[in-house]
């Protein structure tokens, strides 16, 4: 499984940087406020038509999301940091989209308002299985370790930040790489729908 691989590379070394954090006296909440606001600058930045230098804060948010993760398991995480994380995750790809939208109203309009719904739509969807999967004590891979048909959260979050970094990168053609976002968004939907109705 591609997700178990990146894992098998990735969780160690975001596990003893969330450990040198926690001994700092980094709080996992703190972190991940950090990364939202790194989101918030690279969505300006998106508007403001500068969306390569965009890039840098938005490799810091995707850093930052996963060590406050690494923090919390190195601490005590609580309920209330699953929220926040959950939440702001949720709103800071949004806004970057946003962004996009504000760049060039004309041409990128139409396709952010359209990605923004898909992407509403799969967060929506996605946390809704989570909060019932857990309520079924049957949650989803990587936080009970079960196998699953598609892949966890934590891959769709890479890719997500992924497929902003490509628009940074390729603003010009925005519009048509949204309407391919949007396609693999809601083909997601209909998988995590479908799974969903099948196990819950």
């Amino acid at each position: 499984m591609l997700e178990q691989r990146l894992r098998t590379l990735v969780d160690p070394f975001m596990a003893r940087m969330g450990r040198r954090a926690a001994l700092l006296g980094a709080r996992a909440d703190s972190v991940t406020w950090a990364g939202f606001g790194c989101m918030v600058a690279a969505a300006a930045l998106i508007a403001a038509g500068w969306s390569w230098l965009a890039l840098i804060p938005l490799l810091a948010a995707g850093f930052l999301g996963g060590l406050d993760g690494a923090v919390a398991r190195a601490t005590i995480g609580t309920d209330r940091g699953a929220f926040l994380n959950d939440s702001l995750n949720a709103a800071g790809p949004a806004l970057a989209i946003l962004g996009f939208g504000i760049q060039v109203p004309a041409a990128h309009g139409v396709a952010a308002a359209a990605l923004l719904a898909a992407w509403g739509i799969w967060s929506a969807t996605t946390l809704a299985y989570d909060l019932h999967a857990a309520r079924r004590a049957a949650d989803r891979a990587g936080f009970r370790g079960e196998a699953e048909p598609w892949p966890t959260r934590r891959l769709e979050r890479w890719a997500a930040f992924a497929a902003l970094g490509l628009l940074c990168l390729l603003p010009g053609v925005f519009p048509w790489l949204a309407g391919l976002l949007v396609f693999i968004a809601l083909a997601a939907v209909v998988a995590r729908f479908n799974e969903g109705l099948e196990r819950l």
